[in-house]
This record gives structure tokens, C-alpha cells and sequence, in this order.
């Protein structure tokens, strides 16, 4: 719109209230330069999860393009007036004579999409008691017309005071074909603040040549600075958390591979080289305490032989031990008695005996030549005695 010159403009440049990055955010531009990496997997979930964008989950501004400003008994504007301005991509800049309500405009859109002016803030209370406009007896209200991306009709966002204070209002969204809703409703309060809509000379001045601290603060929004640094603060946080558990395995894997050197179950030993050395082969040590992974043939023979084990059958234990308890009581019976020299004089008798039925009618002995006395009842005694002296060597071997 056409304006007066002035020699020392105030430029207030006005854009798209909050549209979304056209190269994508910066979960989306660090997930795509992981997918190019050799980085693992779980490597690369983690360092998404530090990146990851929360927009979903409070919402986005839609793309937006500011048509027009109406504002009444706001700041240095008294009667309704209203800024017409070209919807649409890039820069606008408003000039005008001093004094003309540049500013006025300024901040008007500003408080009326996020309820606060950044030229305000550190300053003494009397720049915000003095928001009204004192000429005109008209109730302060702001008006901002949108061009969304999508709808075929301007949308309004209206804002409203009920009393003295600058935060004492109210604004809501009346877009075509919805019904009115309160604007801070809609979650688009970042995206406010992180792509300014509207620049007051003041503020343009801050990025551009402003402190180097009010030069970082107003850009480090928009190149995702603060959420460079949040990422870092939660990788470390991570860190810290995995490292305390970390170190007290390591101070108990000595112990650990000792253990395992000392056992002789060949798992054992394929856990013992997958704990040791300077890399550590975690994902066979977790297969061989699951019993996954890779099947040794041997060992599984030699287990399956042992499942087919079976104990002792207890009748039969308590048999042998009944006959190893009549064994020892036989034994004790039989204490100091010589099996040889049984065998000795049941051999004796025999042959007395073998003598006897050769030579039946022999009166004299043929060892000592005395008197017969190997008769018939002597044969019958011998022949007792011999089976008792051989039974009794026969116990006394077994």
C-alpha cells in the first residue's frame, strides 16, 4: 500500500506467522543423514530418539500468510483502522512517517497471535499499563486476517480485553466452515514465537545489530540451536545412566571369568572366550546363559546322553544291602578261621577215605601201621567231616 516517504523509515517487516520448514525438521534432517551412515542399528534409534519432534503431539501451524490487521484503542491507534497487506511468501516491509502507527500495527499482531510484546518484557510497569489508547473512548481489539494453507476463505483471529491489565483478554480462531475455538487451544505457541510473524523496528534492530547475546537469542531458535543443545544434554544423561551399570560389570567380570576357567562344562569355556579380551562377544555370552544360538553337537550327545540317566532301584539297594549285612555277620563268624587249612584236612580225610573203600579188609593203618581202626562207622564220620570242612572253606572264600 502505497505510503508516504520518510527520511528515517521504521521498517516493520511482516511474513507467514509460522509455516513449517520446507526442508523438513530436525528430527527429519538427522534422520536422513543417519540412514546414510555405518552406524548400527540400535546406534541409530538412540540418536533419533534424542532428535525426535514432538510437533505431532502439540500440534502444527498450518502454513499461513497474514491478509490484514484491524486494530481500535490499541497503543498510538484509536479509531478502527486497518492494514491491508499482499497474502503470500518473502518479506513485506511497512514504512511510514513517524508517528503514523507502524509500531502500533506491529504490535498489535504480535499480542494478538501470542498474548505477549517482546518490546515490553524488562521493562518498568508503566509500558504496560499504558497499552490503551487514551484519544478514543473504543474498546481495545485486534483483529488479524490469515490466508491457510487449504481454505478457500480468510480466517480471523480475534483478540479482546475485559479490564485494565494487557493480559486481561481473550482470542480465538473463527475459520470458515469450524466453529470459533480459543486460540491457545490449537498449540501453536512455538511455532509463534520461533517464526516471529511481525518485526518491529526495536526488534529488527536486536537481530541485526543488537548484542551478540540478543543476537543469539533471536536466531537460535529458528536454526534449532536449543534443540542441538537439549539432544546433547540427553545423550549425556544416557550416558551417565549407562555408564554406572557399565562399570560395575566390569568390575565383576574377573571374578566372572575365573568362575568359568575353573568349570569344566564346555559352555563354560565358550563363555569364558566370549568375555575375554579387549571386545567382549556380549551377544554370545547372552546366547550361551539363554541356551540359544548356535547348537555344539557334541555337548548336545553328551546331554542328551545324560537325560536318559536314570537313579538305582531302591528294592534293589535295600536287597543288597540286607546280603551285605548277613556277608559281614558271616565273616565275623568266621574270624581266624584258615579256608587253606580246611581245604588240607578235608583233602586228608579223602584220601583216608579212598584207602579205606580200596582196601576194605586192611586191619592195619597205613599211615602209623597200628591197629585197624578205619571201619565203617570211622568211614561215615570222615565222610561227614570232610563235607563240613569243605563247606566251611567254601564260606570262608566266598
Amino acid at each position: 500500500m502505497p505510503v508516504p516517504a520518510d527520511p528515517a523509515p521504521d521498517p516493520s517487516p511482516a511474513g507467514p506467522p509460522a509455516q513449517e520448514p520446507s526442508v523438513g525438521t530436525l528430527a527429519s534432517l538427522i534422520a536422513g543423514r543417519l540412514a546414510g551412515s555405518d552406524l548400527d542399528e540400535d546406534t541409530r534409534a538412540l540418536l533419533l530418539t534424542a532428535f525426535q519432534d514432538d510437533s505431532g503431539a502439540r500440534g502444527r501451524m498450518p502454513g499461513a500468510y497474514l491478509q490484514s490487521v484491524t486494530v481500535s484503542g490499541f497503543r498510538g491507534i484509536g479509531r478502527t483502522a486497518r492494514l491491508p497487506l499482499t497474502p503470500g511468501p518473502g518479506l513485506t516491509l511497512v514504512t511510514g512517517r513517524n508517528g503514523s502507527g507502524k509500531s502500533s500495527f506491529a504490535e498489535a499482531v504480535e499480542i494478538a497471535l501470542t498474548g505477549d510484546n517482546a518490546r515490553w518484557r524488562g521493562r518498568s510497569d508503566i509500558w504496560r499499563k499504558s497499552w490503551r489508547n487514551l484519544h478514543h473512548g473504543q474498546e481495545p481489539q485486534v483483529a488479524v486476517e490469515l490466508r491457510l494453507d487449504g481454505d478457500p476463505e480468510p480466517a480471523t483471529v480475534l483478540r479482546t480485553w475485559h479490564g485494565d491489565d494487557v493480559a486481561d483478554s481473550t482470542a480465538e480462531l473463527d475459520r470458515p466452515g469450524h466453529d470459533p475455538v480459543p486460540l491457545p487451544g490449537l498449540g501453536w505457541q512455538e511455532d509463534l514465537a520461533t517464526y516471529r510473524p511481525f518485526l518491529s523496528y526495536s526488534e529488527l534492530g536486536q537481530v541485526i545489530g543488537g548484542r551478540p547475546s540478543e543476537m543469539y537469542d533471536a536466531v537460535a531458535s529458528i536454526l534449532g540451536l536449543e534443540q542441538l543443545a537439549a539432544a546433547d544434554k540427553w545423550l549425556r544423561d544416557r550416558t551417565r545412566e549407562y555408564d554406572a551399570p557399565a562399570k560395575e560389570v566390569k568390575a565383576e567380570l574377573p571374578a566372572l571369568l575365573t568362575l568359568l576357567d575353573g568349570t569344566d562344562d564346555p559352555r563354560a569355556q565358550s563363555a569364558h572366550t566370549a568375555l575375554s579380551g579387549r571386545c567382549p562377544d556380549l551377544a554370545r555370552a547372552a546366547q550361551l546363559a539363554a541356551g540359544t544360538g548356535p547348537v555344539d553337537e557334541a555337548l548336545l550327545f553328551d546331554l542328551r546322553r545324560r537325560s536318559t540317566l536314570t537313579g538305582p532301584d531302591i528294592e534293589a539297594v535295600a536287597t543288597a544291602v540286607t546280603r551285605l549285612r548277613e556277608a559281614i555277620a558271616s565273616a565275623e563268624d568266621l574270624r581266624g578261621t584258615s579256608a587253606e587249612d580246611a581245604l588240607r584236612r578235608a583233602e586228608l580225610l579223602a584220601r583216608a577215605l579212598a584207602h579205606h573203600r580200596a582196601h576194605p579188609a586192611l586191619a592195619t593203618c597205613p599211615v602209623c601201621g597200628g591197629v585197624a581202626r578205619l571201619d565203617e562207622e570211622w568211614a561215615r564220620d570222615a565222610a561227614e567231616q570232610e563235607s563240613l570242612l569243605r563247606a566251611e572253606a567254601e564260606q570262608v572264600l566266598a
